[in-house]
């Protein structure tokens, strides 16, 4: 896949993400959808590091929009909360990215081994999504 038909896929994922309401449920099968079908790519068994890059880019995408919505939907002082504790993940993130990138995973330095650390690195990010989901939306609705 082209850089640039990548980015326009990036894109056009996240105008269809901005489209929708906030709403936990939808963020939530958005989350699954993106994981089960990067499950099925895998399973597959054939261009499974380009399976990874995606769930990691979808993933990312999805981690902007649901940050974003939050964001817009708060008022000044949580909204500076979020930033301080966005930034905060930001900067663990970036830790655990450098640490992921030098696991030893025992599976050389080839593609399958670049392959299971975007997939780390993918899942770490759905799981801040999850938290967003669950810490901002879903209270919010209850």
């Amino acid at each position: 896949m082209r850089i640039s038909e990548n980015l326009g896929m990036k894109i056009l994922f996240v105008l269809l993400l901005l489209s929708q309401t906030v709403n936990s449920q939808n963020f939530t099968i958005e989350l699954n959808k993106i994981k089960s079908n990067n499950q099925q790519c895998l399973n597959k068994g054939k261009h499974m590091y380009s399976c990874a890059m995606e769930y990691y880019q979808k993933s990312d995408s999805l981690l902007n929009v649901v940050y974003s919505q939050i964001k817009n939907n708060l008022v000044h002082p949580e909204q500076q909360a979020l930033i301080k504790a966005q930034s905060d993940w930001i900067e663990m993130r970036n830790k655990k990215f450098v640490q992921i990138s030098k696991d030893d995973i025992s599976l050389g330095t080839g593609m399958d081994n670049k392959m299971v650390k975007i997939q780390k690195k993918a899942d770490f990010i759905s799981e801040r999504t999850t938290f967003l989901i669950n810490q901002y939306i879903t209270k919010k609705n209850d």
